[in-house]
């Protein structure tokens, strides 16, 4: 609106001054809308390409100009989430806490970010970071509660690795969050291995990657996404049982 325009009476300037703050307001929230509620890092920006091609190179990426705010925003809430868990860990391993104590703190406190990422709405960015960062604390915390605190017997370690998976593949399911069901099968087995590599309980750890199959392939007749989770369970699956026949058919067995 050029200053010729403008109305010269003092109520209609006091209405057009309200129209300029409304629409100001109003942009306001769109820019805020857009930084807030991305699903992606990514994130297209077409009212801002204008401005950012007048004053930038051509070749400017002005379309993705909000992705490194909102990735150093998501950085630091997993940074944040981390160093609660590292908290919990540093007052168990002072004594302060018990161990016994400390894992059931630290399985909750990473159910709690679990929670927080299915309850995410459209932000699927923000929601996978939380969900794979809870991934980070709970596998490796069943392998050290076991390991370092001796809290969970072997079999006790296998029950509970169990329940965590089933919890992070249900709620990868239901946000069909593929990432987060392939973090879950990964952490399943490798904390499998390293129980099995400390406990040389190779019934169990057999048992357990038997468990990890049945659910990724009842979850894969329900989504073909999860075929290659399940495809992974079942070679671990293979080798072990593998494994296994060679321990027991040896001279001497096991």
């Amino acid at each position: 609106m050029t200053l010729d325009l403008l109305p010269r009476g003092r109520d209609e300037r006091l209405a057009a001054l309200e129209l300029r703050v409304a629409h100001l307001e109003s942009t306001l929230e769109e820019v805020e809308g857009r930084l807030g509620g991305t699903d992606s890092f990514f994130v297209s920006t077409p009212s801002l390409v204008p401005a950012a091609a007048a004053i930038g190179p051509p070749n400017h990426p002005a379309q993705t100009l909000p992705a490194v705010p909102v990735a150093f925003a998501l950085a630091g809430r997993a940074c944040l989430v981390l160093g609660g868990a590292f908290l919990v860990r540093a007052l168990t391993e002072a004594g302060t806490l018990r161990p016994l104590a400390g894992a059931l703190l630290g399985l909750a406190y990473a159910a709690l970010w679990l929670g927080a990422a299915s309850r995410s709405g459209e932000r699927r960015a923000s929601a996978l970071v939380q969900g794979l960062t809870a991934a980070f604390i709970a596998f490796p915390l069943v392998a050290e509660t076991a390991m370092r605190f001796g809290v969970l017997s072997p079999l006790s370690a296998h029950a509970v690795l169990a329940a965590v998976t089933c919890t992070f593949l249900f709620a990868a399911a239901a946000r069909h969050q593929m990432l987060l069901a392939w973090a879950a099968v990964v952490g399943a087995l490798a904390t499998t291995a390293t129980l099995l590599f400390h406990t040389l309980s190779i019934e169990l750890s057999v048992a357990s990657v038997l468990f990890l199959l049945v659910v990724t392939a009842g979850l894969a007749l329900r989504d073909s996404a999860f075929d290659g989770p399940r495809w992974l369970a079942a070679l671990s699956a293979d080798l072990l049982v593998l494994q296994m026949a060679v321990i027991l058919g040896r001279e001497g067995g096991p």
